[in-house]
């Protein structure tokens, strides 16, 4: 939403620019500016401002050209941070469960490591499932070309019955025998 303003305001930019009250735009004392939103793709009618003052004319012309120029460079910057080469990318891998097969009343240890693969430093978030359900989440911070292990623990339920531990996408199984 943000960027199709910011795009609009780009095109205002464009005109707002030959919208400048000129004396050749000027009828008597009344100045009219024509802003025109659109692409190639759709167009919309003009926006017509009519004043009567030519200066508050030039002036209202200013702020048009100001505040699209300000868009057009937001408009930059938010298509830089989308960039993946701008922000950290992370990576999450080698899961690791131990013990695999564990007692009823004992805890298993998952963990895993994460990778950032991106050209800045940023912050992860790691989440545990658990039979399908969020258990933890654990913050890892990485500066850029860094890995960092995230553990957590996971208590054994009834005995006979599976569990299923995902982490970060990678899933694995824990075995609870009886006590």
């Amino acid at each position: 939403m943000l960027q199709k303003f910011l795009r609009a305001a780009m095109a205002a930019f464009s005109l707002a620019v030959l919208a400048m009250p000129k004396p050749a735009l000027a009828h008597g004392n009344t100045f009219h500016i024509a802003v025109f939103l659109g692409n190639a793709t759709k167009v919309v009618p003009p926006l017509v401002l009519t004043l009567n003052q030519p200066v508050l004319a030039s002036t209202v012309a200013w702020l048009i050209a100001v505040a699209a120029m300000i868009a057009v460079l937001v408009l930059r910057v938010l298509e830089r941070r989308a960039n993946s080469s701008w922000s950290a990318a992370f990576v999450v891998k080698d899961l690791e469960i131990s013990p695999r097969e564990l007692r009823a009343g004992n805890k298993a240890s998952v963990a895993v490591t994460v990778n950032n693969r991106g050209k800045h430093a940023g912050t992860f978030k790691v989440i545990l499932r658990v039979d399908g359900i969020t258990k933890a989440e654990r913050e890892v911070t990485l500066a850029s070309g860094t890995s960092g292990r995230v553990e957590f623990s996971v208590p054994a339920a009834e005995p006979g019955r599976p569990i299923a531990v995902n982490v970060g996408g990678l899933s694995g199984t824990i075995t609870v025998m009886p006590a």
